[in-house]
């Protein structure tokens, strides 16, 4: 008897504590421990989640990421709309697909904006996605250890992406139900390191989600880097532009444009601030004023719209670009603004055809 009342006060020590801690997990760790493992994406969920009103999101690549400060574009539109910027670096649009649906469910991005703004490099967006595999292909910020992080695991995130093991098929159930599971790797890090958080000075990132850089001026290093690079003729590759195929009905664009108007979101897509010496670099160009007709044209027969400020020759190659594509915090802000200018008009003067047509 004494043996069996030994054993259950041991279970019961281990067993209350272990309650504690799921609860704790499952209630209120927001802001103390790591969704996604990566310390810029934990850090966009928080700041979006902490924002009440949203009118706005942009989408993208680290173009968008670096190159779009919601606070400019805010200002631009006469302080009428409030935005956020969820650029991702290596996620172009197709990469951004795959992710989106899985987003949206983690954070609220369509429950929180009416309008997205979806950056497009139709340069570079038909770049296939990679097939699944189990060592988890890295997508930009979607980095390995995001494929096992609780935002994966809560999402199915993971199994979109990865082939599962037989060990990660048996374990998979508890990490989805269980949060002391799906947090272990942060409960060894309070127990033997502490928690340690990158901040938003230290990332470089504002509360808007804007990740602000340096000019090329102002950065010697990043500009030695950058003169190399353009020496480099390894680097000097023709990108292939299919932009029949992004319209298509089973293109990434169109695929996106169906995602968001399902969800009753309107949709403006813009071509992304990339420093013209890199598309002269590439040979792109050829047809880029065509193309972005082609995708003008589409957009605004499927209610959508598109901006393109075009190859963006008037901006300073030292002063508005952080490095060899990338716009700097100074060329940001000017091509926020100018986007919020072009699409205020746009709004305006599809206010006017309405008002025109008695609607």
């Amino acid at each position: 008897m004494k043996t069996y009342n030994k054993i259950r006060f041991i279970l019961w020590a281990l067993i209350i504590p272990l309650v504690a801690i799921e609860l704790c997990f499952q209630y209120s760790h927001r802001g103390i421990l790591s969704d996604t493992n990566v310390d810029i994406f934990d850090q966009k969920i928080r700041l979006f989640r902490s924002i009440e009103k949203v009118d706005a999101i942009f989408i993208g690549s680290s173009e968008v990421l670096w190159g779009v400060d919601p606070q400019a574009f805010n200002e631009s539109t006469g302080g009428s709309y409030t935005s956020f910027n969820w650029g991702l670096n290596g996620m172009v649009s197709s990469r951004y697909l795959r992710l989106l649906p899985y987003l949206d469910e983690y954070v609220g991005l369509t429950s929180k904006a009416k309008h997205v703004f979806i950056g497009i490099n139709f340069r570079e967006d038909s770049k296939p996605l990679p097939p699944k595999d189990e060592d988890c292909d890295a997508l930009g910020d979607l980095e390995k250890p995001v494929y096992f992080s609780p935002f994966a695991v809560e999402t199915n995130l993971k199994h979109e992406v990865c082939k599962q093991s037989v060990r990660q098929q048996l374990i998979s159930p508890f990490e989805k139900a269980l949060a002391i599971v799906r947090y272990r790797s942060e409960l060894r890090e309070i127990l033997f390191h502490g928690i340690k958080r990158a901040t938003l000075d230290s990332l470089n990132l504002t509360t808007s989600g804007f990740h602000y850089r340096l000019p090329l001026k102002d950065d010697e290093k990043e500009l030695k880097l950058t003169e190399e690079w353009f020496k480099d003729a390894k680097n000097k590759t023709k990108l292939s532009t299919k932009v029949q195929d992004l319209i298509s009905p089973e293109g990434t664009y169109s695929k996106l444009l169906q995602y968001f108007k399902s969800k009753g979101v309107q949709v403006t897509f813009f071509v992304d601030g990339t420093n013209p010496r890199q598309l002269k670099f590439w040979d792109a160009e050829e047809n880029f004023a065509s193309d972005s007709k082609i995708i003008a044209e589409w957009a605004s027969s499927n209610g959508a719209s598109l901006i393109d400020l075009g190859i963006l020759n008037h901006y300073d190659p030292l002063a508005d670009f952080a490095d060899r594509r990338h716009l700097s915090s100074s060329g940001a802000k000017k091509f926020s603004s100018e986007i919020a200018v072009i699409f205020t008009r746009q709004n305006s003067l599809a206010s006017e055809g309405k008002s025109n047509n008695g609607i």
